[in-house]
């Protein structure tokens, strides 16, 4: 149950902060892309 909770808080979090979920988004793309593709 807390893992749900946990991302009930994380979604209710990125949609009170547009910017910073595009911005972690990006990140974490970002971070993938380099981990995958090297």
């Amino acid at each position: 149950m807390r893992g749900k909770a946990f991302v009930g808080h994380m979604l209710h979090v990125w949609r009170r902060n547009t910017l910073l979920s595009i911005v972690a988004g990006t990140v974490v793309y970002m971070l993938l892309v380099q981990l995958v593709f090297v």
